[in-house]
């Protein structure tokens, strides 16, 4: 597998196209010496060898990221053409297999204003996704067996933004104030299949993310701290 793995990403690399290599140029692997900077070791060791001093955790951002995704080699030179073959074929090593694609195929998409429309929509067949739909909608439809709901996180963070340029909202004290009037325990209930918690402005799996705060700092409605914070508001 690690043999395959030192081919894929030298493979993207010579390729020279598109965002995938533009990925593994960030730790300054390039057409031009990729197959002298990835190499196989052994069965459980590859070498990658970069342009300068990069942290670990960035280095293996970058190698573990789709851009240096594992493809089946012995399919794939199978194939005279092999990029040309995999525009309408697969040769991935994942636990999926693609069953079927048709180049050039279309993709309706509706705008749907509402959820609960969305959800009948979803129920009687009539579209195949739908993204704004609420936590009971997918109660409803799981207990029904309609659907079956599976969370995969993204980037996505909602927040509260204060006006720094009115001297009132620019205290660290009314931002303290602010925070403390939220009630986070209660909306994770409100919300708890769609969004969680995370008090940090970098997205949870993001690089330099600190987890350990970003998961315990959940303010509780505490009322004297509340009241004390309530004083330092204009």
């Amino acid at each position: 597998m690690l043999l395959g793995y030192a081919w894929s990403i030298q493979r993207r690399a010579l390729l020279d196209k598109g965002a995938a290599a533009a990925v593994l140029a960030g730790i300054g692997l390039t057409k031009a010496n990729a197959l002298q900077n990835v190499k196989k070791i052994d069965d459980t060791t590859i070498s990658v060898t970069t342009d300068q001093r990069y942290a670990p955790t960035f280095v293996l951002n970058e190698i573990g990221s789709w851009s240096a995704s594992v493809v089946d080699r012995k399919l794939l030179e199978s194939h005279a053409k092999g990029n040309d073959w995999l525009k309408t074929n697969e040769a991935g090593s994942g636990a999926y297999k693609l069953v079927k694609w048709t180049a050039n195929d279309s993709i309706v998409l509706r705008h749907v204003t509402e959820a609960v429309s969305q959800r009948l929509m979803i129920e009687n067949g009539d579209i195949d996704v739908a993204r704004d739909l609420s936590p009971d909608d997918l109660d409803t439809l799981s207990k029904a067996g309609k659907i079956k709901a599976t969370a995969v996180p993204q980037a996505t963070l909602m927040y509260l933004g204060l006006n720094n340029k009115n001297p009132n909202l620019a205290k660290p004290e009314v931002w303290e104030a602010m925070k403390w009037l939220i009630d986070y325990l209660g909306k994770e209930n409100v919300i708890r299949s769609t969004y969680k918690v995370h008090q940090a402005f970098l997205p949870e799996g993001f690089l330099g993310v600190n987890i350990r705060i970003a998961r315990t700092s959940r303010r509780r409605r505490h009322c004297p701290r509340k009241r004390a914070s309530r004083t330092a508001s204009p």
